[in-house]
């Protein structure tokens, strides 16, 4: 049998592996496929010459879940692909160029947790040859108190997370986005994306003989069972008696424009009736987005768009009329939060966004490809990943403090000596925590998973949505 080598080779691939900064350098290098690549054959192979049966058995479960992850991409991509390439249509000429992000990310808790326990054991460590003249105690200090636990709870989450979405018809362009998800802190919400195929009758104001009622009766029979295409062209459109036609003192609009359509309504006897306005229905499950972007994020803004005034109250920041997405993106990440848009139209807004989530419309072949998750039709994949935002948080603040956990008690066991039943348990501490935040994220994910759906507000029913903030 070969002898076990010395437990100070894990160092390197350790440090590879949950220090940002020398993962980034080495992405930067390799590129981020293989620098993962790398990092796995040599934690495996470098653990395996030093005996490290702990840290085999936590490499293994999280190449499960990541393995379980990855095909559930390829799953979701072959069933969902011809829905969303069919012709070619939904394809873009060239891809949209990525946007750099203004300034740096902040630092979520995971990242504080790393950074503060690598600075304390690194400093640990590096004191301690000094004290004992021994450098294999040093390394094995430091071994002690890696900050295994903060990372790999999230990466556990995350990887469970993008399986249980790709298995509901998500379709992840950049999975790694998932593990953002805790350090989103503002949601950005593109208005027309809550609104639903069909036309809605917003107001009326009459302005000749007819009562409001009679008003309101009247244009709603012409617009019944016409579509949001039919109400895009020119005009007039008739229904029995009563005509509705564009007036020539407004401009032109189209009922899913931020400006919704104006229309006059005329009689049988060609006189005007009433002025109204028509927009769009919101979607079945408009409320439950607003709802969740408010319990997930610090932050909640909304663009503006007549057909959404009335959720407009529950937005922290309502956007005018014609303000551009990508700069208000990039406004956002300046003053210090990860950004979160949802948006069917913009592609280079959700290029620049953090977390960018593309919601398809029913019947239509423009596809987001600049997204990080493509989803719909309809909100409910949207709905699903902003609830996910607050379980995200909590796992990375409960891993964060079991890998400090860990850590300290780690290093209490390290500095107790050197006899060798002492120094076998020095890093199980470490691990032990890693393991609890593994069995953690899988855990947060599955009631991510198994969370009852919204309740779909219908048109019919309405909801009162200006009576109040959620």
């Amino acid at each position: 049998m070969v002898p076990a080598l010395s437990p100070a080779l894990r160092i390197p691939t350790v440090m590879a592996e949950i220090q940002p900064r020398v993962r980034d350098l080495l992405e930067s290098r390799l590129g981020r496929a293989q620098a993962d690549t790398l990092i796995g054959v040599s934690n495996a192979v470098v653990h395996a010459l030093t005996r490290g049966e702990a840290p085999l058995a936590l490499d293994a479960l999280q190449r499960m879940l990541q393995l379980a992850e990855i095909r559930g991409r390829q799953t979701v991509w072959q069933s969902r692909e011809p829905e969303l390439v069919t012709d070619g249509a939904g394809l873009p000429e060239r891809s949209h160029p990525s946007t750099p992000r203004p300034t740096p990310l902040p630092h979520g808790p995971v990242e504080t947790c790393i950074d503060r326990t690598s600075l304390a054991s690194l400093s640990g460590a590096g004191g301690l040859p000094a004290w004992t003249r021994d450098p294999e105690q040093a390394a094995k200090a430091l071994l002690a108190t890696v900050p295994k636990a903060a990372a790999i709870g999230r990466e556990a989450f995350a990887a469970r997370l993008g399986d249980v979405l790709a298995r509901d018809g998500v379709l992840p362009m950049d999975g790694t986005a998932l593990r953002l998800l805790d350090r989103v802190s503002a949601v950005l919400i593109d208005s027309r994306a809550l609104c639903a195929g069909r036309p809605r009758l917003m107001s009326v104001t009459t302005v000749g003989d007819l009562g409001e009622a009679e008003a309101w009766s009247a244009a709603q029979s012409v617009l019944d069972r016409r579509t949001l295409r039919e109400l895009s062209d020119e005009g007039p459109w008739t229904r029995g008696a009563w005509r509705l036609e564009r007036p020539h003192d407004i401009p032109a609009a189209i009922p899913a424009s931020p400006l919704a359509l104006t229309a006059d309504l005329h009689g049988e006897d060609g006189r005007r009736q009433a002025r109204v306005r028509i927009g769009c229905e919101l979607d079945p499950l408009a409320d439950a987005v607003v709802a969740a972007a408010r319990t997930g994020a610090r932050r909640l803004v909304l663009t503006g768009h007549a057909s959404t005034d009335e959720i407009a109250p529950w937005a922290d920041e309502l956007l005018p009329l014609g303000a551009s997405l990508p700069d208000t993106v990039r406004r956002l990440q300046i003053g210090g939060h990860g950004v979160l848009l949802i948006s069917g139209e913009d592609d280079e807004a959700l290029g620049a966004a953090d977390l960018g989530v593309a919601v398809t419309a029913r019947g239509e072949s423009r596809v987001c490809w600049s997204a990080d998750l493509i989803c719909g039709p309809g909100l409910l994949h949207a709905w699903r990943v902003l609830r996910a935002l607050e379980d995200a948080r909590s796992v990375s603040s409960r891993s964060a403090r079991l890998s400090m956990a860990g850590s300290a008690l780690g290093a209490l066991i390290a500095a107790a000596g050197t006899r060798p039943a002492v120094a076998g348990l020095a890093t199980s501490p470490v691990y032990s925590a890693a393991f609890l935040a593994v069995l953690g994220g899988i855990s947060a994910a599955r009631r991510v998973e198994r969370r009852p759906r919204p309740r779909p507000v219908s048109a019919a029913t309405g909801m009162p949505w200006g009576r109040g903030r959620p």
